[in-house]
């Protein structure tokens, strides 16, 4: 039976293909791990400091997490992409993704956190716990997509960027 950081890494593994074969681009998919992996080690630091034990259900939180958070970065990187491919320069289309996508993904965002959130109220310690956990890690991604991942893009070299643009 492979251990649970074993089947973590695969699943992030496949997130990260995916994300490369979709963006057709490596430079995007890897750059795009950057601002999903920081929310996940966030929830885990957030374990550490609140004194919640690794076990099944806690563990499971970077598996599901993982799954939920992506999706904000897939959104912003494909508008990136539609602008770039539309003739935008670098800049012009960060900002115009982040303008096109940023209130549709914060408010999913902010739906998704609360959700999470009611399971605070609950009287099952570990859903209790993981609605604490998976709900702080949508709220630092969010913060990540819109904050970091847009600086990550900035700093592409000119011809990374629009590499993963051409091949649409």
């Amino acid at each position: 039976m492979p251990s649970l950081v074993t089947r973590f890494g695969s699943r992030r593994n496949s997130v990260t293909l995916l994300l490369m074969l979709q963006l057709r681009s490596l430079h995007l998919g890897l750059l795009a791990m950057l601002p999903n992996l920081l929310p996940i080690a966030v929830g885990i630091g957030a374990m550490y400091v609140l004194g919640i034990p690794l076990n099944p259900g806690t563990v499971m939180i970077a598996a599901v997490a993982i799954g939920i958070v992506v999706d904000d970065s897939v959104h912003l990187l494909a508008a990136y992409r539609r602008h770039l491919l539309a003739g935008a320069g670098l800049h012009t289309a960060i900002r115009a993704a982040v303008i096109e996508v940023g209130r549709p993904v914060t408010i999913t965002s902010a739906l998704l956190a609360t959700g999470f959130l009611v399971l605070v109220f609950g009287s099952f310690e570990p859903s209790r716990q993981i609605g604490q956990i998976v709900a702080l890690v949508v709220v630092a991604a969010i913060l990540a997509d819109l904050l970091l991942l847009p600086a990550l893009l900035s700093y592409l070299p000119d011809q990374k960027a629009r590499s993963g643009a051409s091949h649409g």
